[in-house]
């Protein structure tokens, strides 16, 4: 069995922006209607969204508490909500969190590959 070399902040915040540009593509051509019908959608995106979650658990407390205006805590409470309250999630938060926090996410995070 081989041994894995941990992962770096880098990859982590690789991880974050791959699934942002995902849930972006998967939102693009769709509105909340489509999206609330599409089971599809919904998995899709809420898989999408734990990876967010669990990548930013992962990062460093260095690099999380030396950017505090990035929702690191928001994203694994997103996370922590779409796997223990499955049964309950609200598709109009998730819609909102799509269509908003997504795209100002990748933004932010593109920021901090970027002074790296």
């Amino acid at each position: 069995m081989s041994r894995r070399l941990p992962r770096s902040d880098q990859e982590y915040l690789g991880d974050i922006l791959d699934a942002c540009d995902k849930l972006m593509a998967l939102c693009a051509d769709m509105d909340f209607d489509a999206f609330a019908e599409s089971w599809i959608a919904h998995h899709a995106a809420f898989s999408l969204l734990e990876i967010v979650g669990e990548a930013s658990a992962r990062l460093s407390a260095g690099l999380r508490d030396g950017h505090p205006e990035v929702p690191w805590s928001a994203m694994r409470g997103m996370r922590n909500v779409l796997i223990h309250g499955y049964a309950t999630v609200d598709l109009v938060s998730v819609w909102k969190t799509l269509e908003h926090d997504v795209p100002n996410l990748h933004r932010q995070v593109t920021a901090l590959r970027r002074e790296d």
